[in-house]
């Protein structure tokens, strides 16, 4: 007499195939997204800048700041003694940065924010803004916006 068997496939083995089809599948989508490491990494040197000018606005009791440059990609700090005979900071370590991004845009009158001595988002004519201003930057489908508070000056994303 034969014994044959009529053999399918258990659930053990669907549930292992299953198991490395879901690890597969994860270790395509964690790819290395080069967009976001640019966007991450400019909007954190931004960030880290705008902190700098308004700490160094309220050391100097001047009006110090960054003025963009959205067509080049670029952003430069600047210095407004409110008094004659005050040094620029960045005279002997001039700001000067190239952002590797596909876009950049400021909602401030003249792409310029400056603080004043008390670290409040002013205008480069000195006028305080009243409204949270806005810097939007991106590399592709990577969007981030750093958002300068009015009054404060608190700096976040």
């Amino acid at each position: 007499m034969k014994n044959e068997y009529n053999r399918g496939v258990t659930l053990i083995e669907i549930v292992v195939v299953i198991t490395l089809l879901a690890v597969l599948a994860g270790a395509v989508g964690m790819q290395f997204h080069p967009d976001s490491a640019n966007t991450d990494g400019a909007a954190a040197l931004i960030q880290a800048h705008l902190l700098r000018a308004k700490q160094l606005a309220m050391t100097t009791r001047q009006w110090v700041g960054l003025r963009f440059s959205p067509s080049d990609k670029k952003y430069d700090g600047i210095a407004i003694p409110v008094e004659s005979g005050q040094p620029d900071p960045f005279r002997d370590d001039p700001l000067t940065v190239n952002l590797n991004v596909n876009r950049l845009a400021t909602d401030f009158e003249s792409d310029a924010i400056l603080f004043n001595g008390r670290g409040a988002p002013i205008s480069p004519s000195g006028i305080p803004y009243n409204s949270p201003k806005t810097i939007t930057l991106g590399a592709n489908q990577e969007v981030r916006q750093i958002v300068i508070e009015p009054m404060t000056g608190y700096i976040h994303e």
